[in-house]
């Protein structure tokens, strides 16, 4: 079961960066399949979006459980109460085998093989 969801995932990965001329930014629909169900990481920790609608975040040791909610533009919104407001993160297609995660100012490259299947932490 575990090796068929993550072949699952790699072909919607695939997918997901074959289609990158749409644009920089991932539409909603693309988001939701790279992220709902998987873990992916930070730059201190990592956030697992489940299903149900929680957002299971671990930074520098501390975990929170919130909600959270897909926004136009390749965002995922939430709140975490140990970051003390409302914060969104964008990703972008940057090319097929690696993503681009923008929080304010900064961007982060990361390879679409460090999202995880499952809650990985």
């Amino acid at each position: 079961m575990q090796f068929a969801r993550a072949i699952s995932v790699f072909f919607v990965l695939i997918s997901l960066a074959v289609s990158a001329t749409a644009g920089p930014a991932f539409s909603k629909k693309e988001l939701r399949q790279l992220l709902v169900g998987n873990t992916f990481p930070l730059s201190k920790g990592a956030m697992y979006v489940a299903p149900d609608g929680n957002l299971h975040a671990i930074w520098e040791g501390k975990t929170e459980i919130t909600t959270w909610k897909i926004r136009s533009g390749g965002r995922i919104c939430y709140f975490l109460k140990m970051f003390k407001e409302k914060e969104c993160l964008r990703f972008e297609r940057n090319d097929a085998e690696t993503y681009l995660q923008v929080f304010g100012n900064t961007k982060r490259k990361f390879p679409y093989s460090a999202i995880k299947p499952g809650k990985a932490f």
